[in-house]
């Protein structure tokens, strides 16, 4: 893209962060997360809550508790979607150990 002359806006971040966290791959979305930032654009609730979906995706509460504190340092509350998908990482963690009993 950048080779052609496109260069990506936050649109186009938000999308690849959102392709990773459909994968459940957090590794990618936070490296694309970075990128994003690297490249000069301020995160919104968006790309934050994108990221927190691919941990719950990906069942690590650890690492989406590390990202609702990056998004509280960087002075975005947590909005519905946000404490929606906490809801649901935790769920589904709880269904998991029970699960395992």
């Amino acid at each position: 893209m950048e080779a052609s002359g496109i260069l990506p806006n936050d649109v186009t971040f938000s999308s690849v962060i959102k392709a990773c966290a459909q994968a459940a791959d957090v590794a990618a979305a936070e490296k694309w997360f970075n990128a994003m930032v690297t490249a000069g654009f301020i995160p919104n609730a968006v790309p934050f809550n994108t990221v927190l979906n691919a941990c719950a995706r990906a069942r690590d509460v650890e690492k989406a508790d590390e990202w609702l504190g990056k998004m509280q340092l960087a002075g975005i509350e947590p909005d519905q979607v946000c404490t929606d998908t906490i809801f649901l990482l935790l769920w589904i963690s709880q269904c998991t150990l029970l699960c395992h009993k």
